[in-house]
C-alpha cells in the first residue's frame, strides 16, 4: 500500500478552517491575534489551539459541520485524490486543527480517514476543552509513524504547507511542501538559519509554489521505470 498524508489548510482548502469558524462565532479578530503571536514567534501552535478551543465554549457543535460543508476545495483537489486512489495510494487527512471539520471535508473529496483535535461536548454544546490528547507538532509525526506501521506501507508521501508539518515530513519517504507562503519560500531561498526553516528543509523533496494540486501528480504517478528517479531527485521548486 502507498500511503499519502495531507495537511488541511492551504493544502486541500485555500482557507483556514479555524478562522472560518472564528468568523461564524464572531471571534475572528481574537483568533487573528492568536495567530499573529505564532507568526512573530512569541507563542507556539499548541498554545494557540488550546486558547482557540476555549473560545468555542457554549457554542453548538453544528458549526463544525456547517463550516466543513462550505469550505472551498483547492484547485483540482477532487480529481487529484481520485487519481491517486486509482494508482494505489491511500489518502489520509491529518491536521492540527479540528478533527470533525477534517473528517467531513475529507469525505467531500474522497478521503475517508482523518485525524485532528476533538473538542469536548456536554449537554449539546462545546465545553471549551480538548476531548483527546492535543495534536501537537511532534504528535503529528508520531501519528504518521504509527499509521505507516499499522498499514505496512511500501511507500509513503506527506503534503504540507509550512514549518508545522516538518515532524510529518521526516516520517515519510517523499515530502512535498505545497502552496507555502511567499515568506517561507524567501526564507528557504535565502538559506536563513532559523531553526524551523532549517529543520523543515532537511526533509523536503519537492516544493510546489502554486495552489494547483494537480502539479504534484507527475511526481507521484510516474511510470514504474521512473520511480527510482523520483526517489533520488534533488529538491526542486515547481511554480
Amino acid at each position: 500500500m502507498r500511503v499519502i498524508f495531507f495537511d488541511l489548510d492551504r493544502v486541500l482548502t485555500p482557507q483556514s478552517h479555524v478562522l472560518l469558524i472564528a468568523d461564524r462565532i464572531g471571534k475572528k479578530e481574537e483568533f487573528k491575534r492568536l495567530f499573529k503571536g505564532n507568526i512573530v514567534g512569541s507563542t507556539g501552535l499548541e498554545w494557540i489551539v488550546k486558547q482557540g478551543i476555549k473560545f468555542l465554549e457554549g457554542y453548538d457543535p453544528s458549526i463544525f459541520e456547517e463550516t466543513a460543508k462550505k469550505m472551498e476545495i483547492v484547485k483540482n483537489g477532487k480529481n487529484v485524490i481520485k487519481e491517486l486512489k486509482k494508482n494505489g495510494y491511500y489518502p489520509i487527512l491529518i491536521t492540527n486543527g479540528f478533527y470533525r471539520v477534517a473528517k467531513i471535508f475529507g469525505e467531500r473529496i474522497g478521503i475517508e480517514e482523518a485525524y485532528g483535535n476533538k473538542v469536548e461536548e456536554k449537554n449539546g454544546v462545546f465545553t471549551g476543552k480538548i476531548y483527546s490528547d492535543l495534536m501537537t507538532l511532534k504528535s503529528k509525526g508520531d501519528f504518521v509513524r504509527r499509521i505507516l506501521r499499522e498499514k505496512e506501507s511500501e511507500f509513503s508521501v506527506s503534503v504540507g504547507d509550512d514549518e508545522n508539518d516538518w515532524f510529518m515530513f521526516k516520517e515519510t519517504d517523499f515530502s512535498i511542501l505545497f502552496n507555502p507562503t511567499p515568506s517561507i519560500i524567501n526564507k528557504i531561498k535565502s538559506l536563513k538559519k532559523e531553526r524551523g526553516i532549517r529543520e523543515l528543509t532537511k526533509f523536503i523533496n519537492l516544493i510546489v509554489a502554486n495552489d494547483d494540486l494537480n502539479l504534484i501528480l507527475p511526481f507521484l504517478v510516474p511510470k514504474p521505470d521512473l520511480f527510482p528517479k523520483v526517489f533520488n531527485m534533488e529538491r526542486k521548486i515547481i511554480r
